[in-house]
């Protein structure tokens, strides 16, 4: 499965940030829950249909859409990707836990409880990162690291 999506990723990756590569999307991607990071690579293989996808997974495909809605916003949010880009200047653990909440949609008490922080620390933190990312998207508006 890996190397057929790998291939699909050549050609989709712009539609997901802009000029993003194909290994950038393929590190967020591989930074998913591993339910939502299967139905991302079964809808990107090409080989299977939402009804196709619905059936293999146990959903309905109004689900399936939806979640999938979800996924692509996750994977293509700014933030997200100047996070996981190796050139960030955030120190690592604050990264780890914004992309635990904004990618992998981690609950401030499952980070918590994965950092050993109280979830009031946790959500501090996370909104650090948010009032980072509004700042970097002032000044930089097309979403490109300096």
């Amino acid at each position: 499965m890996k190397f057929v999506v790998n291939e699909v990723l050549e050609n989709r990756s712009r539609s997901f940030a802009g000029e993003d590569s194909p290994q950038s999307l393929r590190k967020r991607i591989d930074l998913l829950k591993p339910r939502d990071r299967l139905l991302i690579e079964l809808d990107l293989a090409g080989t299977n249909n939402r009804k196709r996808i619905a059936a293999l997974l146990g959903m309905t495909p109004s689900t399936v859409t939806r979640r999938l809605q979800r996924i692509r916003r996750r994977l293509s949010d700014p933030m997200v990707v100047r996070l996981i880009d190796s050139h960030c200047l955030l120190d690592g653990e604050l990264r780890q836990m914004a992309v635990e909440h904004f990618l992998a949609d981690l609950s401030v008490a499952e980070i918590a409880a994965k950092h050993g922080l109280a979830p009031a620390a946790v959500r501090r933190k996370i909104a650090a990162v948010s009032w980072w990312a509004r700042g970097h998207a002032v000044r930089n508006p097309r979403g490109v690291n300096p």
